[in-house]
């Protein structure tokens, strides 16, 4: 039970201190995914909860943190997580996925002018779903990067591609000279 400040005695931090001890949480209580085992040693000077989770992990919280509502699992399943259990923003193309949707959708991005700025966009399936540009683009190759084939198309499973600096290059700045191996590179693509 939290008093009006005005009512606190002198010690003012020590009586806040007090109160925020003095949150007590009953065995058994759930919030989210956690149940309250029993208490834990205080966390500097707010008291502490072990919590078993349902996926079977322990986690010492914070009372305060479970009364406002803001740890209410151990952390396993987050929103933003792969079915494997990974955060999809520490997936190796995630940054990749994230970058290509700036370049078409936020006009304060560097490139936005050479891509959104010119219509082009990012099809609906990769916009909605980074598993499934996950899932159409494949495995990327070693020192590729992501390329549109045609530069005046959108973002599509059919117009992007995984290539080298080099057959980026030769593919949209093909050089005057060129050798036959570069034009048979460039008419594979």
């Amino acid at each position: 039970m939290t008093t009006n400040p005005s009512t606190w005695p002198n010690a003012w931090p020590n009586s806040y201190i007090n109160e925020v001890q003095a949150i007590h949480i009953p065995e058994g209580t759930r919030f989210g995914m956690l149940t309250v085992i029993k208490r834990a040693p205080n966390i500097g000077n707010n008291r502490a909860m072990l919590c078993k989770c349902d996926c079977g992990n322990d986690k010492v919280v914070q009372a305060r943190y479970l009364r406002l509502d803001k740890v209410m699992s151990c952390g396993c399943k987050k929103a933003s997580r792969t079915p494997d259990g990974h955060k999809k923003s520490e997936h190796p193309y995630y940054q990749i996925w994230k970058n290509m949707i700036n370049r078409t959708t936020n006009r304060r991005h560097l490139g936005y002018p050479a891509c959104g700025g010119v219509g082009i966009r990012v099809c609906s399936r990769w916009l909605e779903s980074f598993d499934d540009f996950l899932t159409d683009i494949g495995p990327r190759p070693p020192r590729t990067v992501l390329v549109r084939v045609n530069k005046m198309k959108d973002y599509t499973p059919e117009n992007t591609r995984w290539l080298t600096p080099m057959q980026q290059r030769a593919l949209h700045n093909p050089p005057i000279r060129m050798s036959q191996d570069d034009r048979a590179l460039a008419c594979a693509l």
